[in-house]
């Protein structure tokens, strides 16, 4: 506690005060930083964006990674695209979807780095770059996640043969045809569920053909 106790984060937020949210980022308790955080995404002003990034960093609390993520996304600044796309591997589920909805809010600028994101060695990573180029319904994204709708980790494949399925393309369908015959459940259902998106009649056989299958 300081001197004259903890910040009022909700005051600050009202009379936008930049620089004490600012400062209220480095204060010892977690509620305080994360209430900072988003307080700062309200208040929309520029000044704050390199102390959310530092945020986005904090060692101790994910509240306050998600809260600071969160907030960026609001801002759409290109300068968070690499700590964003770095956040996307967070140890915390719902801090990497957070970073995943920033970057999808971001848009064109983001679009390349996520898709490099895309040959990273970690398959968190790889498989939230996945979740992040459907949101952005971008056809650019196609090919790239044609790639690794056949990686060797489930969980990157399943969110793959998922944006596939969110992009509509029918340069998909030989892709989500094979996810068809996936050793894993979850990525089969994913590709029936894409498969029923696609408008074309090799999409429509293929669903014909496995149900038949049973």
């Amino acid at each position: 506690m300081t001197l004259f106790g903890p910040p009022d984060v909700e005051r600050l937020r009202r009379k936008r005060k930049v620089p004490a949210l600012i400062e209220a980022l480095n204060f010892v308790d977690d509620q305080i930083r994360a209430g900072a955080a988003a307080a700062l995404g309200d208040v929309g002003d520029p000044r704050a964006v390199e102390p959310l990034i530092i945020a986005m960093r904090d060692p101790w609390s994910p509240a306050v990674r998600r809260a600071a993520a969160e907030s960026l996304g609001r801002f759409r600044d290109a300068r968070a695209i690499p700590h964003l796309v770095a956040t996307l591997g967070d140890d915390w589920m719902f801090v990497r979807l957070a970073a995943a909805e920033a970057l999808a809010a971001t848009g064109e600028p983001a679009l390349e780095p996520v898709i490099e994101a895309l040959s990273g060695v970690s398959p968190t990573e790889r498989a939230m770059a996945a979740v992040v180029l459907g949101r952005m319904r971008d056809a650019r994204a196609v090919q790239p996640l044609l790639w690794v709708a056949a990686d060797h980790d489930a969980d990157v494949r399943l969110f793959a043969v998922t944006s596939l399925g969110m992009l509509r393309d029918v340069r998909a369908i030989d892709a989500l045809v094979a996810a068809l015959r996936d050793n894993e459940e979850s990525v089969r259902a994913a590709a029936v569920d894409a498969l029923e998106h696609v408008d074309d009649p090799r999409a429509a056989a293929a669903l014909a053909a496995a149900k038949r299958a049973g």
